[in-house]
């Protein structure tokens, strides 16, 4: 009879010096295994297990092995790739990880930054947004775009030198067209909770990401439009808001606000 894997593991009786090496090196092997079922039960114990873990201690290179193959198996381009289910459960591990700041700027690579934008639904290469047609997305589809967003938000939040990166990958323009979408559908909480502290985290890293979401992608009356309908339950007119000019005008979630520390909270 097979064991919970919390049992086989021996998960409490690790101390937390040992238990990001130990633990990782583990879910490795079975993710080699090509086992899915196995998989998704050794990556849903670690983020459990982990769920309030910020620091990983002297694990930074099998973090980077565990990124890394996270990353190769949640990509959508795999003959066998994992199911939606578990890519949830890949994309909370790497959410975690993310979290670190020492060690962290060489856990994602450009493909990998590239990967996480396009299962945020944030990609240069989408048209429009996937709530543009009004309908319902489906539950899974939406976690998996919230946990796409929360990992963007760790990965900028503890290397801001990829703000720019992701800026150029879309995802100004995707922010844009999802939180413009604000005025006509009702979308989920999470969805604009999230896409609002991405923007802010990629904004505060610069002067140029705030100008390019002001300028290139109408940046401050979208902002305007939703701080309206979310305090006072209406929408702004565009016109009422198209003709500010001045650049002190600038809201703060995109101007003014200083550069992102230790002490932004990480998700």
């Amino acid at each position: 009879k097979t064991r919970p894997l919390e049992a086989k593991f021996h998960l409490d009786n690790l101390s937390s010096r040992q238990l990001g090496r130990n633990v990782m090196e583990k879910v490795l092997k079975i993710i080699d295994s090509g086992k899915e079922k196995a998989i998704a039960s050794a990556l849903d114990a670690f983020n459990k297990k982990n769920n309030t873990t910020f620091h990983f201690g002297e694990a930074a290179a099998i973090r980077k092995k565990f990124c890394q193959a996270l990353l190769h198996n949640l990509s959508t381009s795999l003959p066998n790739s994992w199911s939606l289910e578990t890519k949830i459960l890949g994309l909370i591990a790497l959410r975690i990880l993310a979290r670190e700041r020492e060690g962290t700027d060489q856990l994602i690579s450009m493909e990998g930054l590239k990967l996480i934008v396009e299962l945020a639904e944030l990609s240069k290469e989408a048209k429009e947004s996937c709530f543009a047609s009004g309908e319902q997305i489906p539950e899974d589809k939406l976690q998996a775009l919230i946990e796409a967003v929360k990992c963007l938000c760790n990965v900028v939040r503890t290397n801001q030198f990829l703000a720019p990166a992701c800026a150029d990958l879309g995802c100004l323009r995707g922010l844009a067209l999802r939180l413009a979408l604000c005025r006509t559908l009702e979308l989920p909480h999470d969805v604009i909770f999230f896409d609002l502290r991405l923007l802010f985290l990629i904004t505060a890293c610069g002067p140029a990401e705030r100008v390019k979401f002001r300028d290139d992608w109408n940046g401050l009356p979208i902002l305007l439009n939703l701080i309206d309908t979310t305090l006072f339950g209406r929408e702004t007119p565009p016109q009422a808001v198209t003709g500010v000019t001045e650049p002190d005008a600038e809201v703060a979630a995109v101007t003014g606000v200083p550069e992102p520390d230790a002490e932004v909270a990480a998700v």
